[in-house]
This record gives C-alpha cells, structure tokens and sequence, in this order.
C-alpha cells in the first residue's frame, strides 16, 4: 500500500461519515455476518444490535436537532441578506440621484 492510496481511503471515510452525518443513514458493511450465529450466539448479538441501534437513534435524533437549527439559522441569514440587498439598492440609487445633481450643478457653474 502506497501513502497515497491510504489517504484516497481517508478522505472515502471521512467523505461517507460525512454524507451519513448530513442524511442520518447508515449502512454498515464492515460488519455484515457471512456466518450463521448459533442459538447461543444469538441473545448476545441481539442485545449488541439493540443498544447499536439506540446508539444510531441517539446520533440521529441530535443530527435532526442541528439540521432543525441550522435550517433557522439559514432563513435569518437569508433575510438578512434580503434587507441588505434592499439597503444597498437605496444606497445605489441615492448615489446615482446624487451625482445626477452634482453634474447638474458642475454643468451650471460651468456655464
């Protein structure tokens, strides 16, 4: 394995925990059984799949809260941005309004 083969798996990892942070959906392949679990094994694996499972519940549930004010955050920003907009088209056509009056007045003292 070249460095450089090992980084493009990095950033393939960090690019899916990303992804499954922004969608909430994960999938796990490293940790896919080829075996069949004994009856034994089974209240074992079913206890670790439960608290798993709350795990991800958990994390989701937080990501639905972040993604809930972040999305607050954007419309306020996007108002903003909005009265902003409004605010320096004013200030443009004040601007142009007064030098539309100090050329008028330069074309007067001219004369």
């Amino acid at each position: 394995w070249s460095d450089e083969e090992e980084s493009e798996e990095e950033v393939e990892s960090e690019v899916a925990k990303h992804v499954t942070a922004l969608t909430g959906i994960c999938m796990s392949d490293a940790e896919s059984y080829d075996e069949e679990l004994t009856y034994d094994e089974l209240p074992d694996s079913y206890k670790e799949l439960c608290l798993k499972s709350e795990e991800v519940c958990r994390t989701l549930g937080k990501q639905k809260k972040i993604i809930a004010q972040l999305q607050v955050e954007r419309y306020d920003n996007l108002s903003k941005i909005d009265e902003l907009h409004k605010k320096v088209n004013k200030l443009m056509f004040d601007l142009d309004e007064a030098n539309k009056e100090v050329d008028k007045l330069n074309v007067i003292l001219n004369k």
